[in-house]
C-alpha cells in the first residue's frame, strides 16, 4: 500500500485533539501545552485515530505517515521529510509552522522548501503545503513571503 507523508508542527501531530473527548483518565492539562508523559493511552489512540493525516490518508486508501514526536520548526519539518519517504511515498502534505520558530531567515527556509520540492518533484513525488500564518508575523516577512510569488504563503 501506498502512503503519504504528513510534516509540520504540533497541529499535524494532533495536539490537543483527545480534549474532544473528556476522557475520565485525562490529567493532561487543558492549558494548549505538550506534556507527553501524560497523555493517557486512550486520549493517544483517538488522536492517532481522528487526527487529519489519518482522516485524509483513510479517504484515499493509503498508510499516513506522521512524526512520532509533537512539534518542530520548519527545518524539522523538512528534516522529517527526508527521512520519512520511501519507495511507497506518493504524496507529501506539510504543514509549516511559524517561520519566528527557526534559527534560518525566511527567505532561508522558503528555499530549503523549494529545493525540496525540486527534488521531490524530480522524483515524481507531488508536495503540497498547508501554511501555517500568524497574525504576528513581522510586516518585513510577510512581504517579503508576498513578493516572493508564494501567493498562498498569505491572503
Amino acid at each position: 500500500m501506498g502512503n503519504i507523508v504528513f510534516a509540520g508542527c504540533s497541529y499535524t501531530w494532533g495536539q490537543s485533539l483527545w480534549y474532544h473527548r473528556n476522557f475520565e483518565n485525562d490529567i493532561h492539562p487543558k492549558d494548549g501545552m505538550f506534556y507527553g508523559d501524560m497523555i493517557c493511552p486512550e486520549c493517544m489512540e483517538y488522536m492517532i485515530k481522528n487526527r487529519f493525516a489519518t482522516q485524509v490518508a483513510n479517504y484515499f486508501g493509503k498508510d499516513a505517515k506522521v512524526r512520532t514526536k509533537n512539534g518542530g520548526s520548519n527545518q524539522s519539518i523538512l528534516h522529517f521529510c527526508e527521512e520519512a519517504i520511501d519507495s511507497n511515498t506518493e504524496l507529501i502534505i506539510i504543514q509549516t509552522t511559524h517561520f519566528l520558530r527557526d534559527k534560518l531567515s525566511v527567505t532561508e527556509q522558503i528555499e530549503a522548501y523549494e529545493r525540496f520540492v525540486e527534488k521531490m518533484e524530480s522524483k515524481g513525488v507531488p508536495v503540497r503545503f498547508i501554511h501555517w500564518m500568524c497574525i504576528d508575523l513581522e510586516h518585513e516577512e510577510y512581504e517579503l513571503i508576498k513578493n516572493l510569488g508564494w501567493s498562498t504563503w498569505v491572503s
